[in-house]
């Protein structure tokens, strides 16, 4: 049980916290930089791009390994280029255009955070043939009528 909360929660939970804690910087960002998101997602790659060069170069220096003559290597940087590209242009770039254009922060993040959920279980089920039963589709369609709900709620004037 230690590992699994080593290895899986605790990682997990520190990633969370930073994505959770991630939208309120972008918000503030937007608010000061007048809802550009062009410069926003341009100085994220940039401030990103220099803190992964020292990271990878200063701390991890010792486990990064890329063998370009092994093909499996080639395939594998192909589909990092394919996620950064997913992540990075399309995932950043609509995230923070939907966060400029809103009114409500969470509307966003409730959106983007949590139906990434079923486009992964989806495509698991597809390329990796991972399981799905019947309390995942109800868990689906439960939380889908929670996303509803909320955003209609919020865009209810008394």
């Amino acid at each position: 049980m230690l590992e699994i909360i080593s290895s899986i929660i605790l990682p997990s939970l520190i990633a969370a916290f930073g994505w959770g804690v991630a939208p309120i910087f972008d918000k503030l960002a937007l608010n000061n930089l007048d809802n550009n998101y062009f410069s926003v997602i341009l100085y994220k790659f940039i401030f990103g791009g220099i803190l992964s060069v020292f990271l990878l170069f200063i701390g991890f220096k010792k486990v990064f390994k890329i063998k370009l003559d092994n093909k499996k290597h080639i395939k594998g940087l192909i589909f990092i280029l394919l996620s950064s590209i997913t992540t990075f242009l399309l995932g950043n770039l609509f995230y923070l255009k939907a966060l400029s254009q809103a009114k409500y922060t969470v509307e966003v993040v409730i959106i983007t955070y949590v139906l990434p959920i079923f486009i992964v279980s989806f495509l698991s089920y597809i390329f990796f043939k991972e399981k799905f039963n019947l309390k995942m589709v109800i868990g689906v369609i439960l939380a889908i009528t929670g996303i509803t709900i909320f955003i209609q709620g919020s865009h209810y004037d008394k």
